[in-house]
């Protein structure tokens, strides 16, 4: 993910670092990536 990138609802915007464990985070609304920080901030059209 970048910043200014469109995302889709149910989009991956997370991936799991290989050799370890967790779960793929997916966009919950459609929009814009606003901002990455420990967190991605997603702005609805």
């Amino acid at each position: 993910m970048q910043v200014g990138e469109k995302v889709k609802c149910g989009q991956c915007i997370g991936e799991i670092p290989e050799g370890k464990l967790g779960a793929r985070i997916h966009a919950s609304i459609a929009g814009v990536v606003k901002s990455i920080n420990e967190s991605v901030v997603i702005e609805r059209e």
